[in-house]
């Protein structure tokens, strides 16, 4: 049973039964639970350092329990959207102002510049027509005075900082089919990134420790996924908080992500099955929950099973997909990562293990390593 439930539950019988009158110590404590990626948020679109926007444009807002009457609901929903709206709004209204502040500055400039190659002349063209020389000085200092007007152009202007483009990075993701890996030939063979998977349900994975512990020492970025067998809201918070048990003691330069595959859909006694909100809201507890640990979550899906059984939009509203989809020109879903083939080959991948030496292939299209490290995040 849910604790959070339990605690709810008697709260309220408490309540009425007059041993409890403080409501508003209940909102406080619930307060504590809105995670270090919102306030990251909030903080950087009040700031205007180029890492912070660049962090800022490219992470979405979570969807936490804003008016904190504990419960995540349609209100808070609205509010978020109308948040992220308005900081699209002022973001775009800045980048325009500061656009027009340079052109102005730059149009002032060469007006400048023009005036002072015109009247430069004008006072020197005298001494050209009394001597013979048509000595360079004057042709020297015209230069200089043009020089010394434009300059200003050449310094930026403190406006709109020109944010850095997604980088992109290839990598792999892994599981105990994987067998023995060498991660010093995996990185070699061009790997920058490795998501392990950390664990199914409410239990941790045998390799986890394993292969973490290798591809952290090969200096390889790092990301999780966790696969879920939720039949229920409740158990998916459950499978979220044993994963930040596991991850809890690593830095990770890549997200936390949910897989929850049609495995766990083909079980006929899941009622989520048949419930696309339901399924839904059980994944939403799962990646806020992963969010509010501290750590930048995603969920593991592709065109078809999110077009079947989840309502998709609800998801990336807040978060980023990772995108299954091969033997195509691309991933299918507006994603941060692609995993663009199942059957990859790579170096450092045990060829005689029972999965024969295949390995899925990945394109991570978001600089998260640096999202991680900006807002101090996943351990950083």
């Amino acid at each position: 049973m849910n604790i959070r439930f339990v605690i709810s539950a008697v709260y309220s019988v408490a309540t009425l039964c007059g041993s409890v009158s403080e409501l508003p110590e209940k909102i406080v404590q619930k307060e504590t639970f809105i995670g270090p990626v919102y306030r990251e948020c909030e903080e950087a679109a009040e700031k205007t350092d180029a890492v912070k926007n660049a962090i800022l444009s490219n992470l979405y807002l979570p969807g936490f329990d804003v008016n904190s009457d504990g419960a995540f609901d349609e209100t808070d929903s609205l509010q978020i959207n109308e948040t992220r709206k308005q900081k699209k709004i002022e973001a775009e209204e800045a980048a325009k102002k500061a656009e027009e502040e340079k052109k102005a500055a730059e149009e002032a400039a060469r007006i400048a510049a023009e005036q002072a190659a015109v009247t430069e002349p004008a006072v020197t063209e005298p001494e050209v027509t009394e001597t013979e020389a048509t000595e360079p000085e004057v042709t020297e200092v015209q230069p200089e005075q043009t020089e010394a007007v434009t300059e200003p152009e050449v310094t930026e202007e403190p406006s709109a900082p020109v944010l850095p483009g997604p980088k992109q990075r290839n990598g792999v993701d892994i599981s105990g089919w994987q067998g023995k890996v060498d991660f010093d030939r995996l990185r070699n063979d061009g790997v920058e990134f490795v998501i392990i998977k950390a664990g199914e349900g409410t239990r941790v994975s045998d390799t986890f420790y394993e292969y973490i512990e290798g591809a952290k020492a090969a200096g390889l970025n790092c990301g999780v996924y966790w696969f879920s067998k939720a039949t229920s809201y409740d158990e998916a918070i459950e499978e979220a908080e044993a994963c930040l048990e596991v991850v809890s003691d690593y830095q990770l330069e890549f997200p936390v992500a949910c897989d929850y595959e049609y495995t766990a859909i083909n079980n006929y006694s899941n009622p989520l099955r048949y419930d696309k909100a339901a399924l839904t809201d059980a994944i939403l507890g799962f990646l806020r929950t992963i969010e509010r640990g501290g750590y930048y979550s995603m969920l593991y899906t592709n065109t078809d099973f999110s077009t079947r059984y989840l309502e998709r939009s609800r998801i990336t509203e807040e978060f980023d997909i990772w995108c299954a989809g091969y033997n195509t020109s691309g991933p299918g879903l507006s994603c941060g990562i692609w995993q663009y083939s199942e059957k990859g080959r790579k170096d450092g991948i045990d060829i005689l293990n029972r999965n024969s030496g295949y390995v899925d292939l990945d394109i991570a299209y978001k600089d998260y390593p640096e999202i991680m490290k900006a807002l101090h995040i996943n351990g950083f």
